[in-house]
């Protein structure tokens, strides 16, 4: 496992060079993070689950990646901080499982590090989700600072300065 297992705070770190490995990333399971990972060529993910979001947002990415054929998987935000891989890695229970994982033997209360070890196995697929965007937008408060709503801290930059 440790010769394909990569450990990324974000999956926007994320690239071809990085192909055929298995990626834990601290980021959340959305479309976008599923994306990613697709476009980078990865063996297979583990993401975090956010909590869920609204309407299965938050791991939505992860069953996003069985129109591919890509294993992924999300770690519960209850058993892991959200952005530390490292942390998720040594104690990140996996709650969300797409097919493809499923058919490794990954299932919902297993370790993250015993999830990884089994996604080493899975096929490197060519395919990629249609294109999706992160969503980021600004509003501007009357008598206060704007405040920035994002998808993920890495759109977040030095024209954020003194907004909320």
């Amino acid at each position: 496992m440790t010769d394909t297992l990569l450990l990324l705070p974000s999956i926007t770190d994320a690239d071809a060079g990085h192909r055929g490995r298995v990626v834990v990333s601290g980021s959340h399971g959305g479309l976008y993070p599923g994306y990613l990972a697709a476009k980078a060529g990865l063996r297979a993910v583990v993401l975090n689950d956010a909590g869920g979001g609204r309407d299965g947002a938050g791991i939505a990415g992860i069953h996003a990646l069985d129109q591919i054929g890509m294993a992924a998987a999300a770690v519960s935000h209850q058993s892991a901080r959200i952005g530390d891989a490292g942390d998720m890695l040594a104690r990140g229970v996996i709650s969300t499982v797409n097919a493809a994982a499923a058919d490794l033997g990954v299932t919902p209360g297993m370790a993250c590090a015993e999830a990884a070890g089994r996604l080493a196995h899975a096929a490197v697929l060519t395919g990629h989700l249609p294109p999706t965007d992160e969503g980021r937008r600004v509003i501007t408060r009357d008598g206060g600072a704007d405040m920035v709503l994002a998808d993920s801290a890495s759109l977040i930059g030095a024209a954020d300065i003194g907004r909320s």
